[in-house]
This record gives C-alpha cells, structure tokens and sequence, in this order.
C-alpha cells in the first residue's frame, strides 16, 4: 500500500514539475514573438537600454515627438542627454505609466509632456493595440502590474499578464518576429539606440496642401485624465512642461489648448502652445512637414534647434556626465549628423521611403 501511495506520489509530483517548466519555458520564449508595431517595440527598447539617472529629460507623449525631436542632435548643440519615450497614438490613461517609469529610472531634471494623447478621444476599437504598444514591450514590475490593473478592461487583462495567448500565431510566421527581434538584439548589442528613437518618413507636402480638420477637445474624460497626471507629477516632485508640438492639422475647437492650459496652470504647470508657431521656430509649412501631424528630418532639425536653446535657457539642464554615458551620446551625435543629410534629401525629394536606424542605407555608419 505505502509503495503505491508513493509512486502516485512520485507521478504528479512529476506532472506538477512538467507544468513548471512548461510554463517557464513559455514565460522565457514569448517575448521573442511579440510584435506589435515595430517603431514602437524600438523606442521602448530603447529607454529601458538607456543607464539609470542619465537622461536629463525625458519626454512622453506620442509620434510627434520621434518624429519631430532629435535628442542626438539636442545633445551636440546644448549638452543635455534626453529621450522621447514615446507610444503612437497614446491613450490618456497611459501618461501615468509612463510618467512612473521615467521618474522612477531616470529622475531627470525636467519632463516635457506633448499633450496629443490628452485632446484626441480614445478610439474603443485600436484601443487594445495602442495598450500593447506600451504594455506588451516594458519589462515586468510593479508599475506594469499595477498599468494593466487599472488601464486595461477587465476582460482583457489576462491577455496582457500572458500574452503568450494574443502572439501565439506568431510561432509559425517567423518573418513577422524574427527580423524584429534581430533589430532589438542588435540594440542590444550596441547597448542603446543610435539614433535614440527617431523615425522619419521622407516626405514634404505640396503647395497647395490643404490641411486636415479635426475634432481636438479636452473631453470629460480626458480631462480628468490630465488632473490626475499633474496630481502624479506633483507627488513625484517631477519638474513638467506640457508641450503642444508644430501641427499643420486645424482644430474645431480653438479654445482646446486654453483648456489643457488652464488645467495644468491650475496645478502650477506651464503648457507651451506651438501648433501654429511656424514662424517663431522657423518652420516651413510644406518643405518640413511629412502629413499634417508631423515633422519630417528637414523640419525635425529646425525644430530640435529651436526648441534644445529653448529649453537650456528656461532650465538647468547641465549636468556632468559619466565617461561612458558621454561616449555613448558622442558616438549618437556623430551618427545622427551621418545620416541626416540621406533622411533630409529624401525627404526633399519626397521619395516616401521610411527610414530608421536600422535602414541599409545607413548599415556603413553602425
């Protein structure tokens, strides 16, 4: 009898180590087969690669900002590290989140907020996908847990603990995973992102461009959204400048931006309002615009120049810097001034090619 019990014994207690090792064999390999959009699974990447408390800024918000803001470039002219931390299509309810994860790593001297994510309603049928893009390509921790609990739908939240059910397709696609995950490793490799996040698609807008119309507001929601960021920020001690960034697209709601304004100046917070400031920073409306939410490589230049001196004489942003992280950002610099003038004829040319870090054409400057 005891030797029967025994060996029951010995049988599910291999059957519970199978399961063990299955799940954590699971738990291991998933990852690899996550893709979600690919720009977005790269900037992530990027800012968990960065060294903790290197970045003088950081700035959240959504493309706009890796679009349109080169941090390679704002180090060589001004000598400030920073890094967008950025998620296209941003929901309000992640500003948090991210918020939490820049101050806990980096405690950098000033957070720059783009507040596109605050004036756009969220759209229910992309707002799992956008979830992801933050979500499914952070490393696990407290702040991932706590994001999931409070910002997915409680319907979905199992998906996001294990995504293994949402990517499970991807096992058998291995051109939708692979060359990504190259990619990353890659950065990996390196130890950071070379061009610390920055996009471009190579386009300008003609002459007779019309721009487009939409509908910005600062709904209820949104709003609330936005109270309870600055509350955060606040708590955390964090040092924020909300930012509204050059846009060629028209508003129905003029008064939108006064709104974002009077709610953060409520909480003792600036907005710096630039969606019409062509002028000020030296815009071109056409030659420097890709569509009409973001800059391209020729406008993204300009921009950086305008707004780096902007913000190194507002804020003391000097900061010495270990000789490592100084060679990194050196090494950046000199990559970026590589390979801008390719992004920059191109998009002059308005040839439509999407370039990045990893584009061949810049394989000689790695």
């Amino acid at each position: 009898m005891g030797s029967g019990r025994n060996s029951k014994t010995r049988t599910a207690l291999r059957a519970v180590i199978f399961v063990l090792i299955a799940v954590l064999g699971i738990g291991l390999i998933s990852p690899a087969f996550v893709v979600n959009n690919e720009w977005d699974m790269r900037h992530v990447h990027g800012f968990f690669l960065e060294p903790e408390d290197s970045l003088d800024v950081v700035l959240i918000g959504a493309s706009q900002l890796y679009t349109g803001y080169s941090a390679p470039l704002a180090w060589q002219d001004y000598g400030f590290t920073s890094y967008p931390l950025t998620v296209s299509n941003i929901p309000a309810r992640l500003y948090g989140s991210l918020l939490t994860e820049a101050v806990n790593r980096q405690h950098p001297k000033l957070i720059v907020v783009d507040i596109d994510g605050f004036i756009n309603d969220e759209d229910t049928e992309k707002l799992e996908a956008n979830l992801r893009k933050w979500l499914d390509n952070m490393p696990w921790s407290r702040n991932k847990i706590e994001t999931i609990r409070t910002c997915v739908p409680a319907e979905l939240q199992t998906s996001f603990y294990f995504n293994i059910a949402k990517y499970h397709a991807n096992w058998y696609q291995i051109d939708s995973w692979l060359p990504v995950q190259r990619r990353l490793r890659a950065m990996d490799k390196t130890g950071y992102s070379l061009s610390k996040g920055v996009e471009t698609v190579c386009k300008s807008l003609p002459a007779d461009f019309t721009p487009d119309t939409r509908p910005l507001t600062l709904s209820d929601v949104n709003a609330q959204y936005l109270r309870d960021f600055c509350a955060q920020a606040q708590a955390l001690g964090a040092n924020v400048l909300f930012l509204r960034m050059p846009h060629r697209t028209q508003t129905t709601d003029p008064n939108v931006f006064a709104d974002v304004a009077a709610v953060v100046g409520s909480y003792g917070y600036d907005l710096l309002d630039l969606h019409d400031a062509f002028d000020t920073i030296g815009l071109d409306r056409c030659a420097d615009f890709m569509d009409s939410d973001h800059l391209n490589a020729i406008g993204m230049e300009t921009f950086t120049a305008w707004f780096g001196q902007y913000l190194s004489v507002r804020y003391d942003l000097a900061a010495a810097h270990s000789e490592p992280v100084t060679a990194e950002w050196q090494r950046c610099a000199d990559f970026m001034t590589q390979i801008l003038p390719v992004c920059q004829q191109q998009a002059a040319d308005n040839t439509k090619q999407t370039l990045n870090e990893f584009s061949a054409a810049f394989d000689a400057c790695r």
